[in-house]
């Protein structure tokens, strides 16, 4: 299920500049949106990653649930690029996120 997103109705991104394994770069943005109570007993929360495009909205038994594994989902899926042998950089000063950086903001700090 996908949720139709207005711009707005995005509650939280991120940009980052991605620079793919053949070196090839875009400015990619992470977003979530605002939970929802799908109406069938559970909840959901849209998420983007400008890398992959839109993704199903993900479900939750909750709205803090949905949002939490919407977040997880981002970590997860930007880990993955950084295995995969993409690198993200800050758009502004082209430093290099850590997998460390990435757990610090996506959530799920966690030993390395």
């Amino acid at each position: 299920m996908k949720k139709d997103m207005a711009p707005g109705d995005w509650i939280a991104t991120r940009e980052m500049l991605c620079v793919l394994p053949d070196g090839s770069e875009l400015i990619a943005r992470a977003a979530v949106g605002r939970p929802y109570d799908t109406g069938e007993g559970d909840w959901a929360c849209p998420v983007e990653l400008g890398l992959y495009g839109r993704h199903p909205d993900v479900p939750g038994v909750d709205s803090v649930q949905a949002l939490c594994l919407a977040l997880s989902f981002l970590r997860t899926e930007l880990e993955r690029f950084l295995e995969d042998g993409g690198k993200i950089l800050d758009p502004e000063d082209r430093s290099a996120w850590s997998r460390q950086g990435i757990a610090t903001t996506f959530g799920g700090v966690r030993s390395l």
